[in-house]
């Protein structure tokens, strides 16, 4: 079991926008007009040693939507799909706790294959097997969407990782980023502007 203490949500926010991807630690909003909106998530993001492949896990739990889960694949050098979820365990518990044990089919395709060769791909199964523990206190973030609510985040202790079953690469551990999240918000009509306006 490989165990670091994650970062806060910035590190998750900069590794990931470095490679084209949204990172799931942002929060959301409901559309203007639309009653509250209330979710709790946790992310990390892993990578193999040399950072060449990526994998941002999510799992959030929005009050009356249920829990959902992401996994996004991604590298400089291969573009990946991710489908066929089959989740075990998918828990929220606010700023306290998380853990989620899920599958998933991948498919990644070499961005830049030698003139004159077909690109490489690889397939397989992603095997997620991650737990936070939230450390220390929460703090208290700015809305970017909304002006009335609130949106908390937490460091948290995350252990496990993402295996696959195949290349590009097969374990890939804890980058630095990643924690646990709570946001209670709502946008009344007309009310919606950038966070600090």
């Amino acid at each position: 079991m490989r165990t670091r203490t994650a970062g806060r949500a910035l590190t998750v926010l900069l590794a990931t926008a470095a490679l084209g991807a949204t990172a799931g630690a942002a929060a959301a909003a409901p559309p203007e007009g639309v009653g509250p909106y209330t979710a709790s998530r946790a992310w990390a993001v892993f990578s193999d040693t040399g950072e060449e492949l990526f994998a941002e896990v999510t799992v959030e739990e929005v009050r009356g939507s249920g829990t959902s889960l992401r996994l996004g694949l991604f590298g400089p050098a291969w573009s990946c799909t991710v489908d066929g979820e089959d989740a075990t365990v998918a828990e929220v518990e606010q700023l306290e706790s998380a853990r989620v044990v899920a599958s998933y089919d991948y498919t990644c395709t070499e961005r830049d294959a030698p003139q004159g060769l077909a690109p490489r791909v690889e397939s397989g199964t992603a095997t997620v097997d991650v737990t936070w523990t939230g450390v220390g206190r929460s703090q208290r973030e700015p809305l970017y969407d909304c002006t009335v609510g609130r949106y908390l985040t937490r460091q948290a202790t995350v252990s496990g990782g993402v295996s696959l079953s195949d290349g590009p690469q097969s374990d890939l551990d804890l980058l630095n980023g990643g924690g646990l999240s709570h946001d209670h918000n709502v946008c009344p009509p007309g009310w919606v502007q950038d966070a600090g306006a």
